[in-house]
């Protein structure tokens, strides 16, 4: 697990979409507060219940864009390496920021990618 933050901005914990089924699954199924973050150009929304925010990020950890995705909807970002899918409850951190990238360290929130689909 990691967060992305910046000054007066965090994305709070994030788990990372390692394969193939992680990052076509993202946060479908996830409590309410759960956040993820991809090596991805572009993220869907087939499927979700209820919208997120997603932020794309490029290699070097700065804002490329930031938007809300809705359910079955699709974003994306050509420039991007990364995309953060995170609750709509987190504000969005401005475009050109540079985010820095944090470990957690230390006991994990219960909700983990080996849980059931629902």
């Amino acid at each position: 697990m990691l967060t992305f933050s910046a000054p007066g901005w965090s994305s709070g914990p994030l788990w990372v979409a390692s394969s193939f089924v992680q990052r076509w699954r993202g946060l479908r199924g996830s409590p309410p507060d759960a956040g993820l973050v991809l090596r991805a150009r572009s993220v869907h929304g087939i499927g979700l219940r209820r919208p997120l925010h997603v932020v794309f990020v490029d290699r070097f950890g700065v804002v490329l864009d930031a938007g809300r995705l809705e359910p079955g909807g699709v974003v994306a970002c050509r420039r991007a390496r990364w995309a953060v899918e995170l609750s709509t409850a987190i504000e969005l951190p401005p475009i050109g920021q540079r985010l820095a990238v944090v470990p957690i360290v230390g006991p994990c929130p219960a909700f983990s990618f080996s849980a059931p689909h629902r």
